[in-house]
């Protein structure tokens, strides 16, 4: 006297005693933790990542967050500037101005002028 169980969505085994783990096959990218469920999984990404096995990298650098010619550069879960070298800016986001006179730095009433990157300076004397 034989007979089959045809077992519902979750479930195996001779008489469908056993519920499916499907977080078994590590469905979850990047770190992410998988939550078994009936028959589903679910999985709780880290921060950075999205999708539902957490597959996509977020893009922190849409849009672009950087201001006054600054470039992004997208990293996990956040990013970092490049700014041009012609551009006098710095900052998380190319918002603090560079000024390398300030505070003054040359003596005796000569001028501060900043060197092109803005990274140095230069005095120029009173005759």
């Amino acid at each position: 006297n034989r007979f089959v169980c045809w077992c519902a969505a979750g479930y195996s085994g001779h008489r469908c005693e056993y519920e499916i783990n499907e977080c078994n096959r590590n469905p979850c990218q990047h770190g992410a933790t998988c939550i078994d469920q009936l028959g589903a999984y679910e999985c709780r990404c880290v921060p950075g990542y999205e999708g539902a096995q957490c597959e996509v990298d977020i893009n922190e650098c849409s849009p672009n967050p950087c201001y006054n010619i600054g470039l992004c550069k997208d990293l996990i879960n956040g990013f970092k500037y490049v700014m041009s070298a012609s551009a006098p800016y710095t900052g998380r986001t190319c918002t603090e101005k560079l000024d390398p006179c300030n505070p003054p730095k040359c003596r005796n009433g000569a001028t501060c002028r900043p060197t092109p990157n803005y990274m140095d300076y230069t005095c120029d004397c009173i005759p």
